[in-house]
């Protein structure tokens, strides 16, 4: 019979369905007209003309007599994006002329008219990759602030003053309210392997996701430029900009971590896929202190997009990161330092490879530079695992106050799921949506009111939650594994229905392994609904027809290679929703195909997908940026994501060109193929590119997707504020795209 492991979940519940509008870097879909309501005074921001003009307000001075006015507000149908200075940011979309009545400030004095500059960061010839971008020139801030305790850091000396801190262009991040410095942010973490719920947090890359996921907006760099062909890319650092550690930020960690890092076999298997174009690497050079030039031997028309992905915190290797802390790790490279080694092994290491490779472990190396918001004061392998302020992060609010406003994140470690619920039940949970299941969602959502806090909806699109084949298993089992008309059946064995209603509340998408509709990537219906459909008469007669018709004693179906019981094995990890892959194994089950669940730790899920010790698994895909970093988890170019591919040893295969690993089926030789050309074509070509390629995927049903554009959900207290509307997702590296430099805790 069907061996699970499950546990007893609260109330499940139907709630109803949430559809945000979405967007991409290179082409967005239509959007749904919304109403803004105001309840305070409303910033009145006019615009003219989509794409070409914004006229901004002059500034006013307060004073106490309050007068009524209407105030007409005009929201275009585009996204507008504003530099501030020269740093774009969200400005609040209007889809509707809207009219309210609100309090309006008496203006006394006018203080600066803000000119508008219209700007297009990059063109092709006969293609625009970039759209042109309506940017706004707000006067930077002349003074700087800090939080308290940096102050008596200055005083002591132990600091240099916030002026010298900060680069002579800081990023300016708009809070949405000016917040108060101070706080813990409380949360929790399951393992040493939950480490994207950090990443999540403190995100910090040389570009950087938009909220709603359609631009790639600067970070830190603060500008960039394209060469006609595609082949080289400039980007523009932040001068002054520094580590945590007070040491220069330049272009030389770029190339030390290109250089010594990323193309040194001893400390890197490879390098990270972003780094290719059409198959072949780019190099990476210095182009004085503070632009950084990438030359690659095809064109890569979405670099500026793909680089945003390269923003991982080291664990060991660099391999998804574009910079690291170059003076700080010299000491333990045996390039720079003759006694790397020597120095290793006094300090018990068995060289200095494992030395390195340990210090370049910020998870578990408080000690490691970096340039995020908040640095770690307490490592992964603690009960608490503790981040706090970075003096030197290189950013401020639209008044000149260093961020971030929260002094620390605190996260405790419980490593079971149902305890986060209940720790959020009470209100000891600031912001999360991490850990949370969605069948407690009622239960939560019924608890607000006792727990202060509230339930935040986050729509995600393009993601998919389902179950990968091994396509390199080598059991006895790899024969059916490989035949796409036994995962055909599979596919059709599900009641994908059912699953959205126990498990999404009816607010997932029913789609296959494909980008939703609207996207420029999406293949159509018929390939979008291929083997979708609940279909069990349809599964058993392929299976029948494939040489599993014979059952046992049971009712399973007979391997006729072993003439035993064919079983599949589904590996889990705690925290997943373990009860949706139980129901899929059911239904596997219920066509005659035993099913095993194999719950294990993340850790043991991790270690096990690596070595290729799993048969199937639970898994993702971020299908929408495909071209843009995200292809490793759709196809096998890059072996460090567990078993989220068709397999590793294929990934193995392709980053070592074919000398080690195993070579991939026909199919996935040619789809990889496919890829390497659409990388390296101009958009319109690369478009059409993807769409043949999820077609196969869409016949191949290597991936089984049970939920697409799922809407999730955090936890927020009600003291937590300047948390805005935003698009999940792991390639946004959701919340980080909320901007939580800017949360603050009221005081």
């Amino acid at each position: 019979m069907f061996a699970s492991v499950s546990r007893t979940r609260l109330l499940v519940g139907l709630v109803g369905v949430l559809v945000l509008a979405f967007g991409l870097a290179c082409g967005a879909a239509e959007k749904e007209v919304q109403i803004v309501e105001v309840e305070k005074q409303v910033p009145v921001e006019v615009i003219k003309e989509v794409i070409r003009q914004v006229e901004v307000p002059v500034q006013v001075i307060v004073e106490k007599e309050v007068i009524k006015e209407v105030i007409r507000e005009v929201v275009v149908e585009k996204q507008v994006v504003v530099e501030v200075p020269k740093e774009v940011v969200v400005v609040k979309e209007v889809i509707k002329t809207i009219e309210v009545e609100v309090p309006v400030q008496v203006i006394k004095e006018v203080i600066k008219e803000v000119p508008v500059e219209v700007v297009v960061l990059q063109e092709v010839p006969k293609q625009i990759i970039v759209e042109k971008i309506v940017e706004v020139q707000l006067e930077a801030p002349t003074k700087f602030y800090e939080a308290p305790q940096l102050t008596l850091l200055v005083q002591t000396g132990e600091l240099p003053p916030v002026e010298e801190r900060l680069p002579k262009e800081p990023l300016i991040i708009p809070a949405a309210e000016i917040g108060n410095y101070g706080g813990t942010w409380h949360r929790t973490f399951s393992g040493p392997n939950d480490k994207a719920g950090h990443i999540r947090l403190a995100t910090t890359g040389v570009t950087r996701p938009s909220p709603d996921g359609t631009r790639v907006l600067p970070s830190i760099a603060k500008s960039w430029e394209v060469t006609p062909d595609g082949k080289v890319w400039l980007f523009h650092l932040r001068e002054g900009m520094r580590w945590s550690n007070g040491d220069p930020f330049t272009s030389a960690d770029f190339v030390y971590q290109y250089e010594d890092v990323m193309i040194n076999k001893d400390l890197s298997p490879a390098p990270p896929s972003q780094m290719f174009a059409g198959g072949e690497l780019g190099v990476v050079e210095a182009v004085g202190d503070y632009t950084v030039r990438y030359v690659f031997p095809n064109p890569n028309y979405l670099f500026f997009s793909a680089i945003a992905q390269l923003n991982l915190l080291s664990s060991g290797c660099g391999c998804s990161i574009a910079y690291s802390p170059s003076k700080y790790l010299k000491q333990f490279h045996i390039k720079y330092n003759p006694d790397a080694d020597q120095m290793a092994k006094d300090a018990g290491f068995e060289g200095w490879v494992a030395q390195y490779l340990k210090f370049d472990d910020a998870y578990v190396n408080v000690d490691r530079p970096t340039t995020r918001p908040w640095m770690f004061t307490a490592n992964m392998q603690q009960q608490r695992m503790i981040i706090s302020r970075n003096p030197y992060f290189w950013a401020t609010d639209q008044r000149g106050n260093q961020l971030p406003y929260i002094d620390r994140i605190v996260f405790d470690l419980i490593p079971d799921s149902e305890v986060v619920n209940l720790k959020a039940l009470a209100g000891e949970i600031d912001m999360q949506g991490r850990h949370l299941s969605a069948a407690n969602l009622p239960v939560l959502k019924a608890g607000e009111e006792k727990g202060n806090y509230k339930i935040l909806k986050v729509p995600g699109f393009g993601g998919h939650a389902g179950v990968n084949f091994n396509l390199a298993w080598e059991g006895t089992e790899k024969e059916w594994i490989n035949n796409k008309k036994f995962r055909q059946a599979l596919s059709m064995s599900i009641d994908r229905v059912e699953i959205n209603d126990l498990h999404a509340y009816g607010e997932s998408t029913i789609r296959g392994p494909v980008p939703p509709k609207g996207h420029l990537h999406y293949p159509g219906d018929e390939a979008a609904n291929a083997y979708q459909q609940y279909d069990t008469e349809a599964a058993n007669a392929v299976l029948d027809e494939i040489g599993l018709d014979k059952l046992d004693s049971d009712g399973f179906r007979i391997d006729p290679n072993t003439g035993e019981a064919l079983t599949m094995i589904i590996s889990v990890y705690t925290g997943q929703n373990v009860e949706m892959f139980n129901q899929v194994g059911a239904y596997f089950e219920a066509v005659g195909v035993k099913t095993i669940m194999d719950v294990v730790t993340r850790a043991l899920w991790t270690t096990r997908g690596n070595a290729n010790g799993v048969m199937l698994c639970s898994g993702g895909a971020n299908t929408v940026f495909f071209y843009q970093g995200q292809a490793k988890y759709t196809l096998p170019v890059q072996s460090d994501t567990a078993c989220e591919n068709p397999g590793n040893p294929f990934a193995r295969w392709v980053e070592s060109g074919g000398t080690e690993g195993t070579e991939p089926p026909a199919w996935v030789k040619e789809v990889l193929e496919m890829f390497q050309k659409g990388q390296s074509s101009p958009v319109d070509e690369g478009n059409a590119i993807a769409r043949e390629i999820f077609t196969i995927f869409a016949e191949q049903q290597h991936f089984l997707s049970l939920l697409s554009d799922g809407t999730g959900f955090f936890v927020v207290s009600n003291a937590f504020k300047n948390v805005q509307p935003f698009i999940g997702g792991w390639p946004l590296r959701s919340p980080s795209n909320a901007y939580p430099e800017q949360f603050f805790i009221k005081q």
